[in-house]
């Protein structure tokens, strides 16, 4: 952990207000590396238009997903290119591997200030996280020293992309923003070791004693993290879940994720299925004081294969906020008790199985 930093809680579609400003305040430069930038029309015109209007001698760069951000607007990257912004695409160099896919979300301006979180660019993270198709999510904004962290986790993939080392500039002297100790985990593929992904989530699970409250979009446990979990709930831990519900944008994940229900259950977790619209954010409390929000989901596909990026922090009075965002996210959710599981229609072998065709397909 990092001292100092001072964090501001973002839902939703206030997301795109924190970048816009950030973009227009910008004087150094504008880093942003994200999974899905799509559409001509609705946030990508926001934002695009926020990085063409950026100050003079502003620097910009953009590192889009080739896989999430297929539909980026051809246009936009056009006139991106002409206002001096450079634009790549992660993934498609012949010496990454095939699989490669970067998931992460971050925004960084001037080398001081990042957000971070779940969303991508598109029409489905505006509004209120209530109706069909305004997705439920939660980023973060960051000032202070952890930012450096963002901006090395920006630099990593801009250069896998073939992008030039970040000038010394970009990484200016951090003075203390706030009281909170933070650290930003970013996380790659390894083949001889466990991810910085799952050691982190394993960590912050280990660490609680008393609560341990999780909102995660592709909640699918392996068999540790799950063991892990029934675990904290037998030593007298609530240990919460809430996770997308009827309205999925990957129906084979959440076929898996219902697969592992009857264990968890078992054991005393509480699970809860949100109901309005795609549950989006993935973000953990631990005991009201420790708060992780970022892109990292809790399935294997972001521990093996994707490249992702979480915020880790000590924070009581965001615990605080988060905790009563995910009660309130609970009052539009369906809690799936032991007895409601019972009569269910699912064949969770199959279901796991779907999972693990639609993890290699990616």
């Amino acid at each position: 952990m990092l001292a100092g930093n001072a964090l501001s809680l973002i839902d939703n579609g206030e997301i795109f207000d924190a970048m816009s400003n950030d973009i227009r305040n910008a004087r150094l430069s504008v880093n942003i590396v994200i999974f899905i930038w799509r559409g001509e029309d609705g946030p990508s015109r926001r934002i695009g238009e926020a990085l063409l209007n950026r100050r003079a001698g502003v620097a910009c760069r953009l590192l889009v997903d080739a896989f999430g951000s297929q539909k980026f607007s051809p246009t936009l990257e056009q006139q991106l290119t002409a206002s001096g912004c450079d634009v790549r695409r992660y993934g498609l160099r012949d010496d990454l591997r095939p699989t490669a896919r970067n998931h992460r979300k971050i925004q960084v301006t001037d080398g001081k200030t990042g957000l971070t979180g779940g969303w991508g660019v598109w029409r489905v993270w505006e509004g209120d996280g209530l109706s069909h198709d305004a997705w439920r999510d939660t980023a973060v904004r960051v000032a202070g020293p952890a930012v450096a962290q963002m901006q090395r986790a920006f630099e990593q993939s801009w250069v896998e992309a073939g992008g030039a080392p970040l000038p010394v500039a970009e990484y200016p002297k951090l003075a203390p923003q706030g009281p909170t100790p933070a650290t930003f985990v970013a996380s790659s593929p390894r083949k001889d070791r466990t991810s910085e992904a799952e050691a982190m989530t394993a960590v912050v699970i280990a660490s609680a004693r008393r609560q341990l409250w999780i909102a995660n979009s592709y909640f699918v446990p392996n068999d540790a993290l799950a063991d892990l979990l029934m675990r904290k709930r037998r030593q007298g831990v609530d240990v919460r879940v809430l996770a997308a519900g009827p309205v999925h944008d990957v129906p084979p994940v959440r076929a898996a994720q219902r697969a592992t229900y009857a264990r968890l259950l078992a054991a005393g977790v509480r699970i809860f299925e949100y109901k309005p619209t795609m549950m989006h954010s993935k973000t953990m409390v631990v005991d009201g004081r420790t708060v992780v929000i970022g892109s990292t989901n809790f399935d294997q596909l972001s521990f093996d294969r994707l490249e992702e990026g979480s915020l880790v922090a000590t924070a009581p009075i965001l615990a605080g906020k988060l905790l009563r965002a995910f009660q309130d996210d609970c009052g539009h959710a369906l809690e799936i008790t032991r007895e409601l599981w019972a009569d269910r229609d699912l064949a969770p072998d199959l279901a796991r199985r779907a999972s693990a065709l639609f993890a290699d397909w990616l």
